[in-house]
């Protein structure tokens, strides 16, 4: 099985992990492929956001400072 988040759900963990982020921000990082776990794809009927959970997991893993 294939876990995704909505960038709604993207960014609320990371907030929950200190980063002042929005959906919108999710959603043009993954359009300006800024952010490496997920992809956008765009039809006539709109964007659809596809953000893998494990390569989030590991993107956002890299970069929490452990204290």
């Amino acid at each position: 099985m294939i876990e995704t988040l909505t960038p709604q759900e993207a960014a609320e963990e990371l907030r929950a992990r200190g980063l002042r982020t929005s959906p919108e921000i999710i959603r043009a990082g993954l359009e300006q492929h800024v952010f490496p776990f997920g992809d956008c794809i765009t039809t006539e009927k709109g964007a659809r956001y596809y953000i893998y959970r494990e390569f989030f997991e590991r993107w956002a893993n890299e970069r929490e400072v452990r204290t």
